[in-house]
């Protein structure tokens, strides 16, 4: 290829740059983490090599791989990949085996010549054609640059061009969000290796739609929320995609011509704050963000969440210094707290170089963890945090579906956007290890169900089950706590409830009513968890153990308090306290399935596997109209701390009607209600004008009000009068409006185009 100077100074500089986030430019290194990780690769490398058919007549690459398959096809093009790392990496054993290249690229010939249809059907799994397959292919020219003819470069330049030549769609069709982002990085380093500088225009110029803040479909919202496929919570799965790829592209392009703008790295870092950062607990993502992904074996929420970690890295390389520090000081401390998934193990080359040498660092402060209570309103999830424990709380609306099902992957997700609470604790390991295919996917923490039998099907992308309902959603208090509530619309039945969640410093509080089947048997699923982090944690019942042995379903309706063992050194676990009588049910039960049950991809195992669970319910009974529910969880106890709080009882009922849910935290000093009608509803000293969800602190004189219309459709004034004296305004979000009366406050709140963001009013209360 004939450059000019100029030419070959960008593109090798860039080229260079590149290969730097494949390889982390590393020289041959004595540090045992490092020269380990390259004999990994190596051996890797040599089994693909030793395993693959290079005879001449051969009709595939692998004996499991049909290349008539797309995804098989990208999975010879990775083995591939890995071979040609081994090949240029300092250190390791196959590094410039010439017959290693030789046959790496017949390979890719052979590949050209019988799967490279000039013009691939669009429909046949059109993400292998326009995205996987050409990440793939462009990382191996890039790792060979020097080593393969121009010529073979350049065919799968023209390849890759022809099946994908913007970072649209081919049909025309705009793309969106982390599919976006991938195409730009495919320009980019397209153009580099194909000395085309007007790819790396179009990556750049693909790239600024990226940014804005969206209020409808895909993108990144103005809460945090990330959306993907126009209704699904993504933050997890394709929006961790995006922020690695993005970062990579950001770093590719800094200090070049095509570098972004500073403005654009300021974003992202927006986006770590409010997006990423609340989803993660001691290294791993929660699950409820990660869509399809948590039916991938290979694919758990600590490697989701290490890639986070390692976009936050990479960016802190190039963000100003005060957000560095930040990005770095946020980074390393969740590294540091992940004890069940080692970071600097399954780092890629070039960040383990860049994590070991910031977790060595004093320098760099270590953050402790977090209380805190955010609510995700343009995706339907809500998270809270505190020291030792993360509640992730999933649910769906009109404006975000329950689960998505596409392509034969998360058959079994069905109530997974219900109201399903999920703990994350000390047991990092709960939702790894198999959790998605042993769990019964019947009975999801925090759901009411129609037992009836589902059917596990995959459902054509758009095709998915659509909400009716628009209450969901909730308010956050100062950040710090919350409530939430789901007005249900159960898919394929007719079951009804309403569905509240409050979220205080020890205890999360449930409660249901409306709770009606004209036909069928309903629950409400209080726990359905892993037995201990061995798979042999006991389970009290007022201080007696229950459940000794597996498999047989026992009544607990007579019992007030319940308590799963986590760790059995510290006797901390899991506690639950009925707060109404109720007939509960439990199980301890060995649960078996496979990876295959909940996805039937073509490469997914089928072996059976076994994990100990115990299951806690609430029987609505046959038929139920108008049933109820209210209990307690409380996360990281002891049998000791729920005999205390049974004595205490700093948790009221004061409403569980049709129309109001509300309770009371006496030691906190708060109050929260969930208004479910349209007309005004009361309850607690509080009267509401419409659906709201409201939460009130009295502390040290002050008066704290936070309230939310979860709905999104109230186009107007959310009213509210408290039975409170005031004598000075503290403070006020724009949108409240307050009158001040003798014995009581009204506030107004105007809440349209609010799209469920909390208002908050702040108060002197007057002496008594």
């Amino acid at each position: 290829m004939n450059l000019t100077t100029e030419e070959r100074n960008w593109n090798e500089a860039m080229l260079a740059r590149w290969n730097t986030l494949l390889t982390g430019g590393t020289e041959e290194n004595a540090d045992p983490l490092l020269s380990g990780k390259i004999q990994t690769i190596n051996t890797l490398a040599d089994q693909h090599w030793q395993g693959m058919n290079k005879a001449a007549n051969r009709t595939s690459l692998w004996p499991d791989l049909a290349l008539t398959l797309p995804d098989h096809t990208h999975a010879a093009l990775r083995r591939i990949k890995e071979m040609a790392l081994a090949y240029v990496l300092k250190g390791s054993e196959l590094a410039g085996n010439p017959v290693l290249l030789s046959d790496i690229e017949e390979a890719l010939i052979w590949i050209y010549e019988h799967r490279s249809e000039p013009d691939p059907d669009p429909k046949e799994k059109w993400w292998y054609w326009e995205i996987g397959m050409p990440l793939q292919i462009n990382d191996i020219c890039a790792l060979l640059y020097d080593s393969l003819p121009f010529a073979t470069v350049q065919t799968w330049m023209e390849a890759i061009h022809r099946w994908g030549p913007t970072y649209d769609y081919k049909d025309g069709r705009v793309m969106t969000g982390a599919n976006r982002v991938w195409k730009c990085m495919i320009l980019a380093v397209q153009g580099i290796l194909w000395n085309k500088p007007e790819k790396l225009e179009a990556a750049r110029e693909g790239l600024t739609d990226v940014f804005p803040t969206v209020e409808t479909s895909d993108g990144f919202y103005a809460d945090g929320s990330f959306i993907q496929h126009h209704y699904f919570a993504y933050t997890g799965g394709y929006g961790s995609s995006l922020l690695g790829n993005l970062t990579k592209l950001m770093f590719l392009l800094d200090g070049s011509r095509w570098e972004l703008d500073g403005k654009h790295t300021s974003t992202v870092v927006g986006w770590i704050d409010s997006a990423f950062a609340p989803l993660l607990f001691r290294g791993s993502m929660m699950d409820m963000t990660r869509g399809r992904e948590s039916s991938r074996r290979h694919s758990g929420g600590h490697l989701s969440g290490h890639e986070v970690l390692s976009s936050i890295l990479l960016l802190s390389i190039i963000a100003e210094e005060a957000n560095a520090l930040r990005l770095r000081s946020f980074a390393v401390s969740m590294i540091e707290r992940d004890t069940y998934r080692s970071f600097a193990e399954n780092a890629s080359l070039p960040l383990t170089v860049l994590a070991q040498s910031l977790t060595g660092d004093s320098g760099i402060p270590r953050l402790e963890e977090r209380s805190m209570h955010k609510v995700f309103a343009s995706m339907d999830r809500v998270v809270h945090h505190r020291p030792g424990y993360a509640w992730g709380l999933s649910l769906s609306s009109s404006r975000c579906r329950k689960y998505e099902c596409i392509n034969q992957e998360n058959l079994k997700a069905w109530y997974t956007a219900d109201g399903m609470l999920y703990l994350y604790n000390g047991d990092l390991a709960h939702y790894e290890e198999d959790y998605w295919p042993t769990v019964d996917a019947y009975r999801m923490p925090g759901t009411t169900v129609d037992t009836r039998p589902r059917e596990a099907v995959s459902v054509l992308y758009g095709k998915e089950f659509e909400c009716s309902n628009h209450w969901s959603g909730g308010v956050s208090l100062q950040g710090t706590y919350g409530a939430s509530g789901l007005e249900l619309c159960a898919e394929g039945s007719e079951l009804t409830a309403r569905k509240s969640w409050f979220f205080f410093d020890q205890e999360m509080v449930a409660l249901g009513s409306n709770i009606t089947l004209p036909s069928g048997k309903a629950e409400t699923i209080i726990e359905n968890r892993k037995s201990g982090t061995d798979g042999t944690g006991h389970m009290l019942a007022d201080g007696d153990v229950i459940l000794a042995e597996p498999g047989a379903v026992t009544d607990l309706s007579d019992r007030g308090w319940f308590h799963l063992e986590r760790d059995a050194a510290t006797n901390t676990g899991t506690g639950y306290m009925l707060l109404q009588p109720a007939s509960v049910w439990g199980i301890y039960e060995e649960r078996s399935g496979s990876w295959h049950n909940v996805n039937q991809g073509s490469l997914t195992s089928k072996a059976l596997l076994r994990r100990n669970y115990h299951t806690l319910w609430i029987d609505h009974g046959s038929d139920p109209a108008g049933a109820s529910y209210a209990y307690a969880v409380l996360p990281e106890v002891t049998p000791s701390d729920m005999q205390l709080f049974a004595q205490r009882q700093p948790v009221e009922i004061l409403a569980l009607t049709d129309d109001v849910h509300a309770v009371a935290h006496h030691e906190l000093g708060i109050t929260a209600a969930t208004f479910w009608g349209k007309g005004v509803s009361r309850a607690a000293g509080i009267a509401c004008s419409g659906p709201a969800s409201v939460m009130i602190r009295k502390q040290d004189n002050i008066l704290t009000v936070a309230v939310s219309d979860p709905t999104q459709i109230h186009h107007g004034v959310v009213e509210l009068t408290l039975e409170e004296s005031v004598d000075m305004i503290l403070s006020l979000n724009t949108g409240v409006y307050v009158e001040a009366h003798a014995r009581h406050l009204v506030i107004s709140v105007d809440v349209s185009g609010a799209a469920g963001r909390t208002f908050e009013a702040r108060f002197r209360l007057k002496d008594k």
